[in-house]
């Protein structure tokens, strides 16, 4: 019987987040001495000692399933932004609430979430936030002129109409805005953008190297989101050093923290536009966003996350 059966609703050949998350989870606890294995939707059940579920809606037929097979194994379930900004987290008879009762414990990827989990199941809900492994020598070294990325694929919770409207009215500022991604729906507002922006770059799909490696060199991430569980891109902007300009939502807010400084009125493009500017004007203002996302860093590391992983997991099969 494995320690513990990591869950996954997606395919492994999959670039989904929640693959992704399976696949590190499933090294950083074998890397600790832990038995573990992935199961996916489909798959012939399997016996555990533990079951972590990614996405508990989207997992919650696994988590009866398990629970009705192992009744005596212990159940985690990895609360995912799709699950807390999901209107089955306001419904208390939902199979989401039903599943995440059920289990013996609760993840959630941040502290910016707990407004959102209902009450009785705070006691049992336990923050680790996801890590980032960085090649050897990574590190933040902005270049002139001064960069400004957006990663990420463009879909309407993103909000990257505000984006580049910011764009175009700060086509007099010395900033570069360098856009990566899936454009999706938008792809033909942003082709149109960059053909009329010279301060916009629009690189599409690139490999996760390419824009990890061009990261280093950008003054400024930038996420406008209107709903956001926990961005990929903050924790590794986060991890090598680069200031982050984001919309304050709770997503965002649990990543960079309550005090952070780098944050304007989500969907509000005078505070977008302000808040570049200072940016760009300000060098001690800048540096003060530096130190903030030196001292997140931590949270991030890929040690410390394995460290939180292996404690609970060793916790609940104790």
């Amino acid at each position: 019987m494995h320690d513990a059966l990591i869950h996954s609703p997606y395919p492994r050949q999959k670039s989904q987040g929640n693959a992704v998350t399976a696949l590190r989870m499933q090294n950083l606890l074998l890397e600790s001495g832990l038995d573990v294995a992935i199961h996916e939707r489909g798959d012939a059940p399997m016996h555990a000692r533990c079951l972590i579920a990614l996405n508990a809606r989207k997992s919650a037929r696994e988590i009866f399933d398990f629970h009705h097979r192992q009744p005596e194994s212990a159940i985690v379930s990895l609360l995912t932004g799709t699950d807390v900004n999901h209107p089955e987290m306001e419904d208390l008879s939902s199979a989401t609430i039903k599943a995440l009762r059920l289990s013996t414990s609760v993840v959630s990827l941040h502290d910016g979430f707990t407004h959102r989990i209902p009450e009785d199941l705070l006691g049992k809900t336990k923050v680790i936030y996801p890590s980032v492994q960085l090649p050897s020598g990574f590190s933040h070294c902005p270049v002139e002129p001064k960069k400004v990325m957006i990663a990420g694929n463009y879909r309407v919770e993103k909000n990257p109409t505000l984006m580049m409207s910011a764009v175009r009215k700060l086509a007099e500022l010395p900033l570069d805005f360098h856009a990566y991604g899936a454009g999706g729906d938008y792809q033909e507002h942003l082709d149109q953008t960059a053909a009329e922006c010279s301060n916009f770059y629009f690189h599409g799909v690139q490999d996760h190297g390419v824009v990890l490696k061009e990261m280093q060199s950008m003054h400024a991430l930038l996420n406008t989101s209107t709903e956001e569980g926990g961005a990929n891109a903050i924790c590794e902007a986060v991890a090598i050093g680069l200031p982050v300009l984001a919309s304050r939502i709770d997503g965002n807010i649990g990543m960079l923290g309550s005090d952070y400084e780098g944050f304007f009125t989500s969907g509000d493009l005078q505070s977008l536009t302000d808040l570049l500017t200072r940016m760009d004007r300000d060098e001690a203002f800048y540096q003060t966003l530096k130190r903030q996302v030196a001292a997140r860093a931590r949270c991030f590391s890929y040690q410390y996350e394995a460290e939180q992983w292996a404690a609970l997991v060793r916790k609940m099969i104790a």
